[in-house]
């Protein structure tokens, strides 16, 4: 059995992904149809979340795949995939991520004295939905000409799925 069309990042936590796997002759590598189907199961050989979706089917060609499979974790995690009759195949790791979003998403010019903010932060999985977390927001305020970063600090989201920034006045106007 080999895995392929893994994606390797930027998936999202409970967002749909595919495995697909190929059966492999084990004296040339190239692929093969089973004499019979095989069942093939899939399940996680790392990572702390759940893999969801349809996990075991049979493969009767040299290849089938896995469509929709979802994982509910954002940390890295591996796919393995097993038959009674082949050896187990095991993904490379597949990093699973939160989208964040802020709002306001631009700030524009700001007056001088006048202050920022303030600017929510949102986590939001492959669904869509709010993904509360524990953890801390790290924020930076670059100006935008110099690339110099004017202020910067962070934010717990207390296991929420929202953090909020409030800065204190800007003394200068630059776009940031």
């Amino acid at each position: 059995i080999v895995l392929t069309g893994l994606p390797v990042s930027g998936t999202l936590v409970n967002g749909p992904f595919p495995v697909d796997v190929e059966i492999h002759d084990k004296d040339t590598g190239l692929p093969v149809a089973p004499d019979a189907p095989l069942q093939v199961t899939l399940d996680l050989a790392s990572g702390g979340g759940m893999l969801a979706g349809t996990l075991s089917q049979p493969v009767a060609t040299s290849a089938a795949s896995f469509p929709g499979l979802s994982y509910d974790t954002p940390d890295s995690a591996q796919i393995r995939a097993t038959s009674s009759q082949s050896a187990p195949a095991v993904s490379a790791p597949i990093a699973f991520e939160v989208d964040i979003q802020a709002s306001p998403t631009s700030l524009g010019s700001i007056l001088p004295g006048a202050a920022i903010g303030p600017v929510t932060f949102t986590l939001y999985d492959g669904l869509g939905a709010p993904y509360p977390v524990a953890g801390m927001l790290s924020w930076t305020l670059i100006d935008q000409n110099t690339l110099a970063t004017y202020r910067s600090g962070s934010e717990d989201f207390a296991g929420t799925a929202m953090a909020t920034v409030s800065l204190l006045p800007i003394n200068d106007e630059a776009p940031y």
